[in-house]
């Protein structure tokens, strides 16, 4: 591979070229891309427009498969840079007050409607616990250990598997705001388990952004809306 970086507008924009090489050194084919970076309320959109500008009869089979090997990449960037970026963040405001958020996140019957179905729960400082999770095949042991608690505002445990190297902290806060909640999950450490797809980051993002920004927020959402006399 081969290419030359037309224009630097750092940290906004890209334009290179890139072409592939034949076993002489000689270009099969030249492609432009002009790479732009939009963020926007902490995040960062990255887009790629590629144009195929020179071509040779035997490149067609490698611009035929540019699209996934392009996509392949962009996810492995993905997946590095979420790596690299600390502990895991995901703040909800919920239609609800903050007495409804802390049951549903401490009290075990409520936990089930929306989390892990546990066997037991109890929102103080040594209690431990554990639930397993099958999942594409394989089973997840957690276990889990009670280790901060701060009623209606903040619980905290350690969130570990049996059998796998790595232990971490999830931290769920609640920060009233008039007639709504907002809730802070922080969960740190994921980069101490073992570095292979089951455990990727992506998977932790994906997991509790679903349950929170989708099966908490029903069920909270749902408990506090008036009852039909």
């Amino acid at each position: 591979m081969s290419g030359v970086y037309l224009e630097i507008l750092e940290p906004e924009r890209l334009t290179y070229t890139s072409g592939a090489l034949d076993e002489q050194g000689k270009q099969l084919f030249e492609f432009l891309h002009i790479v732009t970076f939009a963020e926007r309320n902490g995040k960062t959109t990255l887009t790629i427009q590629s144009q195929v500008v020179k071509t040779t009869p035997a490149a067609a089979k490698y611009i035929g498969g540019f699209q996934a090997g392009m996509s392949q990449s962009l996810e492995k960037l993905a997946d590095h840079l979420m790596q690299k970026s600390g502990p895991l963040v995901i703040e909800h405001t919920f239609d609800a007050p903050a007495g409804l958020l802390w049951r549903a996140i401490t009290k075990r019957e409520d936990m089930s409607r929306w989390y892990f179905d546990l066997a037991e729960f109890d929102p103080r400082t040594g209690f431990e616990f554990r639930f397993i999770v099958e999942h594409e095949g394989n089973t997840y042991d957690h276990r889990c250990k009670v280790i901060e608690v701060i009623p209606q505002r903040k619980i905290a445990y350690t969130w570990r598997y049996d059998g796998h190297p790595g232990d971490s902290l999830v931290t769920f806060e609640l920060f009233p705001e008039r007639d709504k909640t907002k809730l802070k999950l922080t969960h740190e450490g994921i980069e101490t388990f073992p570095n292979t797809p089951a455990f990727a980051r992506t998977k932790f993002v994906q997991g509790w952004t679903h349950f929170i920004a989708e099966s908490l927020k029903h069920y909270v959402e749902s408990e506090s809306q008036p009852k039909p006399a």
